[in-house]
């Protein structure tokens, strides 16, 4: 009861750029960013919502070092925030 008292967030509604980086650890950070990816790709899949790389850069074994992505759709915030 006390969450539905709290007020909305303004931004809830709106879009979100998301960065994801491969920290330290070398391939296996890398390896895992990937993973992160993948995931939050199907998870906007899964919520009807547009997913656009604007940037990303690889390892030589299929990690990502960095990705850069825009999430577009009802709600993308709300749920990406944190």
């Amino acid at each position: 009861l006390k969450i539905l008292l709290l007020p909305k967030d303004v931004n809830d509604g709106k879009n979100v750029i998301m960065e994801i980086r491969g920290g330290a650890g070398g391939e296996e950070a890398a390896l895992f960013a990937h993973s992160l990816l993948r995931m939050y790709t199907m998870y906007a899949q899964n919520h009807g919502w547009t997913m656009e790389l604007l940037n990303l850069n690889e390892t030589e074994l299929g990690g990502v070092k960095e990705a850069i992505i825009s999430v577009d759709g009802a709600g993308a915030y709300n749920r990406l925030k944190y």
